[in-house]
């Protein structure tokens, strides 16, 4: 299902984001879940969801499969061995 007319889902990500705060005057906290999973990302501040919604296209442009295996790759090198 597209958001927009000529928008694909890969080219979409809805999220539902909450934001609370525990008392009066005390940081607001969020999560976010993406609409199509349960799980929800909890964050302790407004920053840090900021720092994370910055990062995410950069995560999203890229297919899962490659982004694991260039994950690894830099986490282990091309051998699967921690030195490099």
């Amino acid at each position: 299902m597209a958001i927009a007319e000529g928008v694909d889902d890969f080219c979409s990500h809805p999220y539902l984001v909450c934001l609370w705060r525990e008392t009066e005057g005390s940081p607001w906290r969020a999560s976010l879940r993406h609409a199509r999973e349960q799980r929800a990302i909890p964050f302790p501040d407004l920053e840090t969801l900021a720092l994370y919604l910055l990062a995410l296209p950069e995560q999203l442009s890229v297919p899962t499969a490659s982004r694991e295996s260039q994950e690894y790759k830099g986490r282990y090198g091309n051998d699967g061995t921690t030195e490099r």
